[in-house]
């Protein structure tokens, strides 16, 4: 009888040990907000604003795609290259010099901010 109490007592003890345990795995890593794959809506450059279509038109077509690990590439223009991100600052490195450019994420934009120039990146929605 107390043999089986005791087995009684340790199968409950495991049974909310391994609940708890699979509730807590199931929680998961959240993903950075920023992650996601972004084409530009607009460039504004010493006051003269470019949106839609005409960015592919003149050839400033620019999309950036963020990773989780904290890579990314940029492409402008057709000139792709690797960049880092974090800490609101989009890092690239391709050009052999380090270049780190601001950004501002707000909803489901991000902005890119460097001297004269302002760039509106809209998230794309994922592809299934």
């Amino acid at each position: 009888m107390l043999k089986t109490n005791n087995i009684k007592k340790i199968t409950a003890m495991l049974t909310v040990f391994f609940l708890v345990f699979s509730i807590t795995a199931c929680g998961g890593k959240k993903v950075a907000p920023e992650v996601g794959k972004y084409k530009a809506i607009s460039v504004e450059e010493g006051g003269t604003k470019i949106e839609g279509e005409t960015l592919e038109s003149l050839g400033m077509d620019v999309t950036l795609e963020l990773k989780e690990d904290g890579t990314g590439t940029m492409n402008f223009g057709g000139e792709e290259g690797p960049v880092e991100w974090k800490d609101g600052k989009i890092i690239d490195k391709s050009s052999g010099e380090t270049t780190e450019i601001k950004y501002i994420l707000k909803d489901n934009t991000i902005t890119l901010s460097e001297d004269t120039m302002s760039i509106v990146l809209e998230k794309q929605k994922e592809s299934k």
